[in-house]
C-alpha cells in the first residue's frame, strides 16, 4: 500500500494485512502509512496503537495452540511454548477462516526446525524426537475427537469369527471404525501422555519404540497399547490386507513357537473387537 485507504474496505483489508503480519505492522507498512490510516491517541502512537491489537491477535492463536497441545505447552513451560508458537505462526501464518486447521503444518515446522536424531549414524531418538511424538499425539487424539466415530457400528460377533475354518479365515478383511489411527512411536509416549493426564509430572522418559490405536467409541477418545506383532498384524487389516496377510505379517516379529502365536492373535482380535476397535468382518468371494 503506498497511499493511505481511500475506502472502508480498503481501510478493512489494509488493516486486516497490518495486524496478521507475522513481524508485526511495521513490517507490513510503513510508519508514514500507519499514521495516515490510524490516528495516535494521547499516549501511544499510531504504530503502538494498532501494535496492541496485533499483539493481541497472535497471544490468541498462541491460546489456541497451548489448548489444543496441552501437554506439550506444560512439558515447554509457556515461555518456550509461546516461542514455539510464535515461530511457527511466523513461518507458516494462518490463511484459513477456522481455527480447526491452525496446527495443520506444525510438525512440518518441527521437522524443520527440530532436526531427527542421525539414523545414519544409527543415533538413538534425541529430545526432538520426543517433542515430535509428543505433538503428534495430541494432534491425532484432536483429530480424532472431531472425525467420524463409531457409535452407530453394530458389535461384530467374535464368536462367529472363532467357529470358521482356517481356510475361510485367513481371507476376511477386518473393518475398522472409522475414527482409528495406528501410531508408532520412538518413546512410550501413551504412557508419558497418561501420567501426565493423572495430573503428574512425568520425568522424560528412555527411548523404547511403542505402539498405539487411536479411536473415537462412545464419543470418548480411546487409546489402545500394542505389541509390535500386533501393530503389525492389524496395520495390515486397516490398510485393507486380509487376515491371512495379517498373520504373515506379525508372524515375522512374534519370536513365540506356533501355538503361542495362534493364541496370542485370537487374544489381539478379540480384544480388539471388545473394545471397539474393529467393527466388522468381510468374507472375500
Amino acid at each position: 500500500m503506498n497511499d493511505a485507504p481511500r475506502s472502508l474496505r480498503e481501510l478493512q483489508a489494509w488493516m486486516q494485512a497490518a495486524l496478521m503480519h507475522p513481524l508485526g505492522p511495521e513490517a507490513h507498512s510503513s510508519a508514514t502509512e500507519i499514521t495516515a490510516a490510524i490516528l495516535p491517541s494521547a499516549s501511544q502512537s499510531a504504530c503502538a496503537r494498532l501494535n496492541v491489537y496485533h499483539h493481541a491477535y497472535y497471544a490468541r492463536l498462541i491460546g489456541c495452540l497451548r489448548a489444543l497441545l496441552p501437554a506439550t505447552a506444560e512439558l515447554l513451560g509457556d515461555e518456550a511454548f509461546a516461542a514455539l508458537g510464535a515461530a511457527y505462526l511466523e513461518r507458516f501464518p494462518s490463511t484459513s477462516y477456522t481455527l480447526n486447521q491452525l496446527a495443520d503444518r506444525l510438525l512440518e515446522f518441527i521437522a524443520l526446525t527440530h532436526p531427527r536424531a542421525n539414523v545414519v549414524t544409527d543415533a538413538p531418538p534425541n529430545w526432538s524426537d520426543f517433542l515430535r511424538d509428543l505433538v503428534r499425539l495430541e494432534l491425532v487424539i484432536d483429530a480424532v475427537f472431531d472425525g467420524p466415530g463409531g457409535e452407530d457400528e453394530p458389535p461384530l460377533d467374535m464368536a462367529a469369527l472363532g467357529t470358521l475354518a482356517a481356510s475361510d479365515a485367513a481371507g476376511l478383511r477386518l473393518r475398522f471404525v472409522p475414527s482409528a489411527q495406528l501410531l508408532e512411536f520412538a518413546f512410550p509416549i501413551n504412557d508419558y501422555y497418561t501420567a501426565y493426564r493423572r495430573g503428574e509430572h512425568p520425568p522424560l522418559p528412555a527411548p523404547q519404540p511403542t505402539y498405539t490405536a487411536i479411536y473415537r467409541q462412545a464419543y470418548v477418545v480411546r487409546r489402545y497399547p500394542l505389541e509390535l506383532a500386533e501393530f503389525r498384524l492389524l496395520s495390515v487389516l486397516s490398510t485393507g490386507g486380509s487376515l491371512g496377510e495379517a498373520l504373515a505379517s506379525a508372524h515375522q516379529v512374534f519370536t513365540a513357537d506356533i501355538a503361542p502365536f495362534e493364541a496370542a492373535i485370537f487374544g489381539w482380535l478379540r480384544d480388539a473387537v471388545a473394545a471397539g476397535l474393529i467393527v466388522q468382518a468381510v468374507r472375500l468371494a
